[in-house]
């Protein structure tokens, strides 16, 4: 068994650890989709590869976002400083 095996027998197990984007690459070309990271809010691809690959996380720690999911906890950030979060018109 090769490094490529072992990396995917330990994400079916549901461990995971960084990689570099050519690790991923050569994952992804035996095991399609294997090393895909996905949105924590609306589980869609995040056309990103983790941490080290600018993936998008807040403050706090939490993601991976998409970009679009990422654009609205942007938006309502600035609504929540603004002070008019959650208020009607």
């Amino acid at each position: 068994m090769n490094w490529l095996d072992e990396e995917r027998q330990r994400r079916d197990a549901g461990q995971r650890r960084p990689l570099l984007q050519s690790q991923h690459e050569l994952i992804n070309s035996r095991y399609p989709g294997c090393t895909l990271e996905r949105c924590c809010e609306c589980d869609d691809p995040t056309g990103r590869a983790g941490r080290g690959d600018d993936s998008l996380y807040t403050d706090e720690g939490d993601g991976p976002y998409c970009y679009d999911c990422w654009q609205g906890i942007i938006s309502n950030a600035r609504l929540d400083r603004t002070g008019t979060a959650g208020k009607e018109d």
